[in-house]
């Protein structure tokens, strides 16, 4: 089996192996991309004699720009609007995107990219709520990759946005019923001091609540006074029960 491959594709196999076996994941990954790039030309090789070759087609820079501005730019963005934007802008086909988007990008053009939109409102607060760190982000290798990443890092920002906002919105209301509630404790306050209470309120709010079934012990504890009061002074009501 071996008589088919080269001195060359022989030794890359041998090193492969050793790599496995002496766990030295270094060399295993290089072994894995010569391994890769052999395969590639090869499959050149054959589409060309078949009249089958095609040159390589990527996205280019300025499209994945616009991709990822539309990202951060756009309300609730998904991967596919931000695709659909780079169809619309730069007039290019479902066919062509669909072979690039998961297509190697160099890393500079990513890094650049990400450059030039680290001021942006919605990139700031990602980075500021911890959502998105960029050294990481930079690692896509794909637009595919660089625009999920963005607009799932967008979405949940967004929701932690939505959520700091009900929480103030919420502190305001119940600061505003603390204040009312201020308000009508100071007009009690000040209507008390005008007002002298009967000396039989007592008994008027032990009547009331007797005749709303409240139980003697019960009203007797909240006002103050033994039960033999409370039973003196509703003596003859009929009680609700």
């Amino acid at each position: 089996m071996l008589d088919e491959y080269d001195e060359y594709e022989i030794q890359m196999a041998i090193e492969h192996m050793e790599a496995i076996r002496s766990g030295d994941r270094k060399r295993y990954e290089k072994s894995v991309r010569d391994g890769r790039e052999v395969a590639n030309n090869k499959k050149m090789l054959k589409e060309v004699e078949a009249g089958t070759y095609k040159d390589p087609v990527f996205m280019k820079e300025e499209e994945v720009s616009t991709a990822y501005k539309h990202a951060l730019d756009s309300t609730s963005p998904t991967v596919e609007d931000c695709f659909d934007e780079v169809k619309s802008v730069h007039s290019v086909t479902d066919e062509y995107i669909d072979e690039v988007k998961s297509k190697p990008v160099y890393a500079h053009i990513v890094s650049k990219i990400v450059d030039e939109n680290v001021s942006h409102p919605e990139l700031r607060s990602m980075r500021n709520n911890k959502v998105l760190q960029i050294g990481l982000h930079k690692k896509a290798s794909t637009p595919n990759e660089l625009i999920a990443d963005i607009t799932l890092k967008r979405s949940v920002n967004d929701r932690l946005k939505r959520l700091e906002q009900e929480v103030e919105d919420l502190k305001l209301r119940v600061d505003s019923v603390s204040t009312s509630q201020e308000i009508v404790d100071i007009n009690m306050d000040r209507v008390l001091d005008v007002i002298e209470l009967p000396k039989d309120h007592n008994k008027t709010i032990a009547i009331t609540l007797r005749k709303k079934g409240h139980k003697v012990k019960n009203i007797a504890q909240a006002l103050g006074v033994n039960e033999k009061t409370i039973r003196r002074w509703t003596q003859e009501l009929d009680v609700v029960k």
